[in-house]
């Protein structure tokens, strides 16, 4: 009857059953696409996106969300947390550029400005990419939950997360 919490703390512009209907479409369509991998891997990511799914409704990650955002960004500025679903980052990937990119590098790397909880590493990981580097400026709600569901489903070899400013990282001199 109310709204799910993580509709607190996003720029959703939908009601309760439109949320819960594009999660249900972005479950059916990653668990599509992920019938062409590797059971295991396929075990991994999927894991990893309920799990993050599921955090992000969690009202104990969004008091930690909501107080590091407060604490980080104060001064009046409007902070939201975006979810980006599967079929957006499955379009991007099929871009031209990338696909090109990714043909021409031995090992693939995507790197994630602003990981937030690290899904779209398991997205970028499920559609070729052979490791994901996120960056994210909230170390408390973001990075360090990520890392620790990316360690619990067996991804922390193929993805890892930084508490730093994205301008800094080595991955930038590398591009």
């Amino acid at each position: 009857d109310g709204l799910s919490l993580v509709h607190f703390n996003t720029n959703f512009r939908q009601d309760e059953e439109q949320y819960k209907a594009g999660l249900n479409n972005e479950a059916e369509a990653f668990a599509a696409h992920c019938e062409t991998l590797e059971k295991v891997l396929r075990g991994r990511v999927t894991r990893m996106v309920r799990t993050v799914r599921q955090m992000e409704n969690s009202e104990d990650w969004l008091l930690t969300w909501a107080d590091e955002t407060t604490r980080r960004f104060a001064g009046g500025r409007l902070i939201s947390y975006g979810v980006t679903y599967f079929s957006a980052w499955r379009e991007a990937v099929r871009d031209p550029l990338i696909q090109d990119a990714m043909a021409s590098a031995v090992e693939p790397v995507v790197m994630l400005v602003g990981s937030a909880l690290g899904y779209q590493c398991a997205f970028a990981i499920s559609l070729g990419f052979a490791k994901c580097v996120g960056y994210d400026l909230l170390c408390s709600s973001m990075v360090a939950p990520a890392q620790k569901i990316a360690e619990e489903v067996g991804l922390s070899d193929r993805i890892q997360f930084h508490c730093a400013d994205a301008l800094t990282a080595p991955e930038l001199k590398e591009a």
